[in-house]
C-alpha cells in the first residue's frame, strides 16, 4: 500500500473502507474521503468507524456519516513544526499536506521524520578540496565516500528528516558530478537548485543568485561536514530566541599544563587554579536565518557567512550561539578523512 491509497471516494460504504483497513500492511492507518474534485472532507481512521457502530450507524452507511471533520493537516507554506510536534505527541501518524482549496499535495508519514522546519537547504559545495589530494583530484569533496555514502548525502538526509524538501545547491569545481550525483541519487527531491559560481562568492554571496525564496527561514551550511545536529532543536532555539540567525558552534578545549595565577592590576595574587582548562567555541559551518537577512547580502563580490554575521551583529540584529551536542567533523584534511572512516562504524547519522 502506497500513501495513494489511502485517499479513498465519499461514496464508498463504511464497510468497504474498514476492509481497506484492515488489510493494510501499515499499522495505526487513517484513511482521507474527498469528493469529485479531489478536495478533503474529513479523515476516517477504525476507531471513527467504532464511534459511528455505537451509534448504530449502519456499514453500509456512506463513509461521510463516520468522517472526522476536525482534523490535523499541514499546509508546506505555514509553519507546520509545532503542528508536527503534536502529531508525534499524540501519535498522529499520517497526515495530509494541503493547498489553499483543500486538496491533497501530500501524505506525511510522521514516523519516518523528525521535524517538519519551514526551511530551505543551501548546501555549499564548491570547494576543490586542496588540502585532500589526492582523493580530491577526480572527485569533489563533497562526493568523497564515507562508509558507504558521500558525504554530501549525510546532510541531505538528515535535512530530509527535518522535513526539508527544497535544496539549492551552490557549486563550481568538478560541478556536472555533483549535479548528476545529487539528480541521481535522491530523483525525490523536487526540482534542486543548482547555482554555478562563475566567479568564487564566498561561502554566503551566492545566495543572492537564489531565485525568490517563499520560505520563511534558510538552512546554509557546509556540504563537507561529517555531523548529526539535531536540526530541530537548532531551529527551535532560534525561533524561541527571536533571534535573525543561530550559528551552530563547536567546543575547542585548551589545556594548561601548568597553575595558573590570577593576578590583579597591582600585582597581588588573588588565586592560583591548577592546570585550568579553558573552553571556546568555534564556527561549525551551520547557519539557520530568518529570510529578511538574505537583504544583507551583495549581489556582487565575494562574501563569507562570517562577513554577514558580523554585519548582522553591527546592525543590531540578534545572532545567537546553538553549541553541538552531538557529533561533529569538518573533513578538511587527510587525517580528517581517515577519522570520519573509523567514526561512521559507531555514530549514528541517519
Amino acid at each position: 500500500m502506497t500513501h495513494k491509497d489511502l485517499i479513498i471516494q465519499k461514496n464508498i460504504s463504511a464497510r468497504d473502507a474498514l476492509n481497506i483497513i484492515n488489510n493494510s500492511a501499515l499499522p495505526r492507518i487513517t484513511l482521507f474521503v474527498v469528493d469529485e474534485k479531489n478536495t478533503i472532507l474529513g479523515t476516517l481512521a477504525e476507531g471513527d468507524i467504532r464511534r459511528g457502530l455505537l451509534k448504530e450507524l449502519p456499514l453500509t452507511e456512506n463513509v461521510t456519516a463516520f468522517i472526522n471533520k476536525s482534523f490535523t493537516f499541514f499546509t508546506r507554506n505555514g509553519d507546520d513544526f509545532n503542528a508536527f510536534e503534536k502529531c508525534k505527541k499524540n501519535s498522529i501518524r499520517f497526515v495530509p499536506v494541503l493547498s489553499a482549496d483543500k486538496k491533497i499535495l501530500d501524505i506525511i508519514d510522521t514516523s519516518l521524520l523528525n521535524a517538519m522546519i519551514p526551511a530551505k537547504a543551501v548546501l555549499m559545495a564548491g570547494g576543490k578540496g586542496e588540502r585532500l589530494k589526492p582523493y580530491t583530484d577526480k572527485i569533489p569533496k563533497p562526493l568523497l565516500k564515507v562508509g558507504k555514502r558521500s558525504i554530501i548525502d549525510y546532510n541531505i538526509l538528515n535535512l530530509q528528516n527535518s522535513g526539508i524538501t527544497h535544496f539549492n545547491f551552490t557549486v563550481k569545481h568538478m560541478a556536472e558530478q555533483i549535479t548528476t550525483h545529487i539528480q541521481t541519487t535522491f530523483p525525490e527531491i523536487n526540482a534542486p537548485n543548482f547555482i554555478l559560481e562563475e566567479e568564487p562568492r564566498g561561502t554566503a554571496g551566492s545566495l543572492s543568485e537564489i531565485d525568490a525564496i517563499d520560505a520563511n527561514y534558510i538552512i546554509l551550511m557546509n556540504s563537507d561536514l561529517l555531523t548529526n545536529i539535531n536540526f530541530a532543536d537548532m531551529y527551535k532555539k532560534l525561533v524561541e530566541s527571536n533571534a535573525d540567525l543561530v550559528m551552530a558552534t563547536v567546543p575547542y578545549y585548551v589545556d594548561v599544563p601548568y597553575a595558573v595565577i590570577n593576578v590583579d592590576e597591582s600585582d597581588t595574587i588573588n588565586g592560583l587554579s591548577e592546570k585550568p582548562r579553558y573552553t571556546y567555541y568555534s564556527n561549525a559551518g551551520i547557519y539557520i536565518f530568518k529570510k529578511s537577512v538574505l537583504d544583507f547580502i551583495p549581489k556582487t563580490g565575494k562574501y563569507d557567512a562570517t562577513d554577514l554575521v558580523n554585519d548582522l551583529i553591527a546592525k543590531g540584529k540578534k545572532v545567537i550561539s546553538f553549541p553541538i551536542i552531538g557529533y561533529w567533523l569538518d573533513i578538511g584534511r587527510t587525517e580528517d578523512f581517515m577519522k570520519a572512516q573509523h567514526d561512521i562504524n559507531y555514530i549514528n547519522f541517519e
